[in-house]
């Protein structure tokens, strides 16, 4: 990885902390900690950021159980994402009925994947139902593996890294942001290891156009098996 993508990462991080955005600089943070390969010591320095970060964080962390229902099941964003965070610091498991609340009247899939990212995180072992209007999901995040965690992440980490990582770091960086928010996003699925391929172009290819520069997408098209790719529908750049 570019040393450019570590020194922009740590500045976006800084900046978010010194705004008093936490929830965003703990996000960020922890996104980056379950990167495949970090540096020891972008390791260490994403470490104390977070320490930093929480000893800034200015929620009251002896909440009542109806405040952090209010919270969760409010219709702002920004409390709905506080509450969220706010489960980081709890055992999810005293607040199971009002989880499933979330996730029955929920319209984010950016909240969604934070929370069920946490859930994953303490894994929760507990049968949890997303019924939207599209599909009935069940799942219990004690046997799904974190995205960041999965063989199809991994692989697409890596093809990415392959096939950008040598001549344009700087568009490497914006199609593993969106690698990273997409697999995110597919929460509690994950990116098939077979279709890997399939997301990095369909990546790429979205980063070329909106940048304006076709030229980087025609350059990959060689990549082997290419003709039998399939563009793929990304969720990230519907929300």
């Amino acid at each position: 990885m570019n040393d450019n993508y570590y020194e922009e990462m740590i500045d976006e991080i800084r900046s978010f902390i010194d705004e008093n955005k936490i929830e965003l600089a703990r996000f960020k943070i922890q996104q980056e900690l379950k990167m495949p390969y970090i540096p020891n010591d972008i390791e260490i320095l994403l470490n104390d950021l977070l320490k930093d970060a929480n000893s800034k964080v200015d929620l009251e962390y002896s909440l009542s159980q109806s405040q952090v229902e209010q919270l969760i099941l409010s219709d702002n964003l920004a409390k709905q994402l506080k509450g969220v965070d706010y489960l980081k610091q709890c055992n999810c498991l005293n607040f199971i009925d009002i989880i499933q609340q979330f996730f029955n009247t929920n319209k984010s899939l950016n909240l969604q994947g934070l929370m069920i990212d946490t859930l994953i995180n303490q894994q929760i072992n507990y049968e949890f139902i997303i019924d939207s209007d599209e599909i009935k999901i069940e799942f219990n995040p004690r046997y799904i593996e974190s995205s960041y965690e999965t063989d199809g992440f991994i692989k697409s980490y890596e093809i990415l890294n392959e096939l950008l990582g040598n001549d344009n770091p700087s568009f490497l960086k914006l199609c593993l942001d969106m690698l990273n928010v997409e697999s995110f996003l597919m929460l509690p699925f994950a990116i098939d290891e077979d279709e890997a391929i399939n997301y990095c172009l369909s990546i790429i290819e979205y980063v070329a156009h909106s940048l304006g520069d076709i030229a980087i997408y025609a350059n990959i098209k060689g990549v082997k098996d290419y003709n039998n790719c399939k563009n793929v529908e990304l969720l990230c750049i519907k929300v």
